[in-house]
C-alpha cells in the first residue's frame, strides 16, 4: 500500500495532490506517474505505519513548543528562574526520547548516524561522567542544586535532546519551523523587555539593565545574540515569503497582550500608560501580521516580509543595548564580522552579496574606531550604558571578579589537570585559591564567569577538549556541507563566533545551553541524508502497542527517580519558608520533611532552615520551648551538612557561624579552625573565629585567647590593608580589647566611616577622652553619605554624651533638611532630647 504526493505548478500557485490506496510495486507507482503528464512530481512511500508518523509529530510537536521554556517563571518555587524551566525541560526531553526510542527501534531511518559533531558529544559526555564519577563532591556533581539545575543529569538531557532533534528534524523545513517558534517567543520577551525598560515591570536586578524576566541581564543578552543570528538566518533563507514571520509576530504579539491583560488584572499589578501603549502596539503589528499573512497581493507581501523581519530585528537590537551586557554586544559585532568576512572571501557567483560583505565589515570596523574616538567625552561617561563599554580594558578586568577568578581556575585546572574537579566543582577551587583581594566581591563563586574555564576546571584537558570539539566539529561539517548556501554559512558562523566570544565572560544557563545545542543538532541534522528521499526503501517495522507501552513504562520510571523527589522537596522548602497558619511548628515540620527527600536541594534547605531559624530566635512572640527546638534541629541538620560535606567551606562556615551566634564560642572556634585551613585568606571565616576567641576571651576573662583574636584580626588585615573592611573589623577588635589608642589610629586610615557608624563604638570613643575624632569620624561620613541618618542620630547621640545641647538638636536638624521625610521621626527625637536635658 503506497500514498502517491504529487504536485504540479499553474501559473499563480503550486497545487497538491494526494492519492491514496494504491496497492502497487515501485514499477506500477512509475507507470502510474507518467500518466499524469500534468503534474511535476510524484513521490510514494508507505502508509501501513500510520503509528510510526504519530510518534513522529509528537516529538517534533515537543521540540518545536521547547522554546517556550523561556517564558515560565513559576514564582511559587524555590530559584523560580532556574527550577521551573529546567523541570519542563527534562520532563519534555524525557517524553520525546522514550518515544524517540521506539520509533528508531522500528524505522532505522531515525537511528543517530555517525558524524564527527555526534561522536564529539559522545565523547564529551562520556569524559564527564568520568570526571563527576571522581569528583570531589560526586552526589553534587551528577545533580547540581536548585540554584543551578546543572550538572551531568542536565548534560546528559541536552545531549538526548541533540540526538532526538537532529534525528526527527531532517529537513530544513523542519528547522525553519523550530526557528520560528523560538523567534516567536524572542518576540514576546523583547515586548516584556520594552515594559521593563519603561518602568512598567520591575527589573529583577534592580537597575537599568533589562532582563526580560529571564533573572539576569547576561542572560537575555546571549538569548538575543542567538536570535538576532536566528532572524537574519530566516529573512535569507525564506526571502520574501511573508508566512512564517508573519506567524511568529502574531502569536508573539498576541501572546505578549493577552499576558499583559492577565497580568494587570492582578490587583498587586501597577497599571502604567507605558504598558497599555506596548500591549496596543503588540495588537496592532500582530493584526497587521496577520492581514500580510493572508493577503493575496504578492508586491504587499514582499514589502511586508521585509519590514517584518526588520521590525523583529530592529527591537532585539535595542534590548540587547539596554542589557548593558558587554559580552554579548562584543560576541554580536565579532559574529558579524567573521560572517560578512566570510560573505567576502567565500561568495563567489553573487558580486552583490560579496561587496555586500565587505560593506558591513567595514561599517562595524567604522563604528568600532569611532566608539574609541570618543569614549572619554561626557556624553558617552555620563550615559549608564555606554559607559560600561567605554570602560572595557585590561586595567578594568584585573579589579573585577574575573581578574582574580580566572587565575584562580588556570591554577585549580594545574591540580586536576586530566580530568578536573568534576562539575559544580569550582567551589572548590575558589575557597581553596581565595585572595584576600576579592573582599569586595560576593562571598561565594561557584563559576569561574568563563564557560571555556568552567569546563576546564569541570573536566580537566580531557573535558575541555570534548567541549571544543563541538565547536570544531559544527564548524567543520558547515564548511563541507553543501546544503547551507553560502549566505547562511556564513551567518551560523557568525552565531557559533559570536557565542563562543560571549561565552568568555559569562557561564552558561539552561537556556543558552538550548539554544546552543539545538544549533549543534541543525548543523549534524542537516549533514544527513534527507528523510523524504526513501521511497524505495524497504518497509520498516511499526510501532507496536507492546512497544509503545514499554517507552511509556520506561519515562514513567525516570519521570520518578530524575525529577519527582527534586519538585516535592523545592516545593516543600517553599512552604517552610511561608508563614503557616499552624505555626511555626508546622514551618519546622515542612523543613524536615524536605530534607528527608535527599535530593539535590537538601544542602539549600538546610541553609534556608539557618536563616529562618535566625528569625525565630529574634522573634520577641516566639516561646522559649519553640526556640530550643529549632536550635536543635538547625545544629542538627548543619552537623550532618558539615559531615557529608567535609571539604566544603560553606557547609563548615555555616554551622560555626550558626555557633558564634548562639553564643557557643568554643564549638565556633572547634568548626571554624578546620573551616580556615580549607581557606586560609577568607575574611569571613577570619572575621567570625576571631570575634568567637574574643567574646570566649572576655567571658572567661582570658587573655591568650583575645589574643588569639586579635592576631588572627591583625594577619587578615596585613593581607589587604586596602580595604575598609579588614580595617573596621581589625579596630573593632582593638576597641574590645580595650586598646583604643591603637583603635582611633586604624579608623583614621578608614576612607568612609559609614562602614562603622555604631553608637556602641562612639561611646567608647568619648569615654576615652576621643571626643574629636569621634565628631571627624561622623563629618566625614556625612560629607560622604549625606542621605545616610546613622550618621546624624549617631553625632546628635555624641553631642548628648558630651552635655551639648544645642549642637545635639542642630545635628538632627540637618538631617530633617536633607531628608524631610524623616520629620516624623526628627521632631520626636529632638522632643526626647529636651526632656532629657530638663532632668
Amino acid at each position: 500500500m503506497y500514498a502517491i504526493v504529487c504536485t504540479c505548478e499553474s501559473r499563480s500557485k503550486l497545487h497538491s495532490y494526494r492519492i491514496s490506496n494504491i496497492s502497487a510495486n515501485h514499477d506500477d507507482i512509475i507507470f502510474f506517474n507518467q500518466r499524469l503528464l500534468s503534474l511535476r512530481k510524484c513521490k510514494a512511500f508507505p502508509i501501513s505505519n500510520g503509528m510510526n508518523q504519530v510518534v513522529k509529530n509528537i516529538i517534533k510537536g515537543i521540540i518545536f513548543a521547547l522554546p517556550v521554556i523561556a517564558l515560565i517563571v513559576p514564582k511559587d518555587m524555590f530559584f523560580p528562574f532556574i527550577t521551573g524551566r529546567a523541570f519542563i525541560f527534562r520532563v519534555a526531553v524525557e517524553f520525546s526520547f522514550f518515544l524517540y526510542l521506539a520509533l528508531a527501534f522500528a524505522d532505522t531511518r531515525y537511528r543517530p548516524k555517525r558524524n564527527m559533531l555526534t561522536i564529539s558529544f559522545c565523547f564529551f559526555v562520556v569524559v564527564m561522567f568520568i570526571a563527576d564519577l571522581f569528583a570531589v563532591n560526586p552526589f553534587k556533581a551528577f545533580w547540581s542544586n536548585f540554584e543551578r539545575m546543572e550538572g551531568f543529569v542536565t548534560l546528559v538531557h541536552l545531549f538526548v535532546y541533540f540526538i532526538v532533534a537532529s534525528s526527527i528534524l531532517k529537513e530544513k523545513r523542519d528547522w525553519h519551523i523550530w526557528l520560528f517558534s523560538t523567534t516567536a517567543v524572542a518576540f514576546f520577551i523583547t515586548l516584556f523587555s520594552f515594559l521593563q525598560l519603561m518602568r512598567g515591570a520591575a527589573i529583577n536586578q534592580g537597575d537599568v539593565r533589562v532582563d526580560g524576566d529571564l533573572g539576569n541581564a547576561a542572560y537575555l543578552g546571549a538569548y538575543l545574540v542567538f536570535h538576532i543570528f536566528f532572524i537574519l538566518y530566516l529573512w535569507i533563507s525564506e526571502g520574501n515569503r511573508t508566512k512564517g514571520i508573519s506567524e511568529s509576530v502574531a502569536v508573539g504579539g498576541l501572546g505578549y497582550t493577552i499576558y499583559y491583560l492577565w497580568r494587570i488584572s492582578h490587583p498587586e499589578t501597577a497599571f502604567t500608560p507605558a504598558g497599555v501603549w506596548i500591549a496596543s502596539v503588540a495588537v496592532v503589528i500582530s493584526l497587521l501580521a496577520l492581514w500580510f499573512r493572508f493577503s493575496n497581493k504578492t508586491s504587499l507581501k514582499n514589502i511586508a516580509a521585509g519590514c517584518l523581519y526588520g521590525l523583529v530585528l530592529a527591537g532585539q537590537v535595542v534590548i540587547i543595548y539596554f542589557t548593558a551586557t558587554r559580552g554579548a554586544v562584543l560576541g554580536l559585532i565579532g559574529g558579524i564580522l567573521i560572517a560578512s568576512l566570510y560573505l567576502f572571501l567565500k561568495e563567489k557567483e553573487n558580486l552583490k552579496i560579496k561587496k555586500g560583505g565587505l560593506v558591513v565589515f567595514l561599517s562595524v570596523v567604522v563604528i568600532i574606531v569611532g566608539f574609541m574616538a570618543v569614549k572619554n567625552t561626557s556624553f558617552v561617561q555620563n550615559n549608564p550604558v555606554l559607559s560600561r563599554f567605554a570602560s572595557i580594558s585590561w586595567s578594568e578586568s584585573k579589579t573585577q571578579a574575573r581578574g582574580y577568578i580566572w587565575p584562580m581556575a588556570l591554577r585549580g585546572f594545574m591540580e586536576h589537570p586530566i580530568l578536573g574537579w568534576g562539575q559544580e566543582g569550582f567551589n572548590y577551587v575558589f575557597q581553596k585559591h581565595y585572595v584576600p583581594e576579592m573582599i569586595t566581591q560576593e562571598p561565594w563563586f561557584d563559576r569561574a564567569h568563563n564557560s571555556f574555564l568552567d569546563w576546564l576546571v569541570a573536566g580537566g584537558i580531557l573535558g575541555f577538549l570534548g567541549y571544543i570539539l563541538l565547536y570544531i566539529s559544527a564548524f567543520v561539517i558547515l564548511w563541507k556541507n553543501s546544503v547551507f548556501s553560502q549566505k547562511e554559512r556564513a551567518l551560523l558562523f557568525g552565531l557559533l563566533a559570536a557565542y563562543s566570544f560571549q561565552s568568555l565572560f559569562i557561564f552558561d544557563n539552561l537556556i543558552s545551553y538550548l539554544l546552543f545545542v539545538s544549533v549543534l543538532a541543525l548543523v549534524s541534522g542537516e549533514a544527513k541524508e534527507s528523510a523524504v528521499s526513501d521511497a524505495n526503501k524497504e518497509r520498516e517495522k511499526h510501532i507496536g502497542v507492546p512497544l509503545l507501552m514499554t517507552s511509556v513504562v520506561l519515562f514513567t520510571i525516570v519521570l520518578f527517580l530524575v525529577n519527582w523527589k527534586a519538585y516535592a522537596q523545592n516545593i516543600a522548602i517553599i512552604k517552610a519558608e511561608t508563614p503557616q497558619p499552624e505555626g511555626v511548628e508546622k514551618n519546622l515540620e515542612l523543613f524536615q520533611k524536605a530534607i528527608s527527600y535527599g535530593s539535590l536541594g537538601t544542602v539549600e534547605a538546610r541553609e534556608q532552615l539557618e536563616q529562618i531559624s535566625f528569625l525565630i530566635l529574634a522573634a520577641p512572640n516566639a516561646t522559649d520551648e519553640m526556640k530550643v527546638t529549632f536550635v536543635r534541629a538547625t545544629i542538627d541538620q548543619l552537623e550532618k551538612q558539615k559531615e557529608q560535606t567535609p571539604y566544603d567551606l560553606r557547609s563548615q562556615f555555616n554551622l560555626g557561624y550558626y555557633y558564634r551566634n548562639l553564643g557557643l564560642y568554643e564549638n565556633t572556634i572547634k568548626v571554624l579552625e578546620k573551616a580556615r585551613l580549607l581557606s586560609p585568606k577568607k575574611q569571613q571565616v577570619a572575621f567570625t573565629l576571631a570575634s568567637a576567641y574574643i567574646a570566649l576571651g572576655q567571658e572567661r576573662n582570658d587573655a591568650a585567647a583575645m589574643e588569639k583574636g586579635l592576631n588572627i584580626l591583625k594577619e587578615t588585615y596585613n593581607d589587604a590593608p586596602q580595604f575598609d573592611q579588614v580595617k573596621i573589623a581589625y579596630a573593632g577588635g582593638l576597641l574590645v580589647s580595650g586598646k583604643i589608642n591603637e583603635t582611633v589610629t586604624i579608623l583614621k586610615m578608614v576612607n568612609n566611616p559609614n562602614g562603622f557608624i555604631n553608637n556602641d563604638i562612639f561611646q567608647k570613643l568619648v569615654e576615652g577622652n576621643y571626643t574629636d575624632d569621634a565628631i571627624g569620624f561622623l563629618e566625614k561620613a556625612i560629607q560622604i553619605e549625606p542621605l545616610n541618618p546613622n550618621s546624624y542620630t549617631t553625632l546628635s547621640n555624641v553631642y548628648v554624651a558630651l552635655k551639648n545641647k544645642d549642637m545635639a538638636v542642630k545635628s538632627l536638624e540637618r538631617l530633617l533638611a536633607v531628608m524631610p521625610s524623616m520629620k516624623e521621626k526628627v521632631n520626636s527625637d529632638i522632643k526626647a532630647i529636651e526632656e532629657y536635658f530638663k532632668r
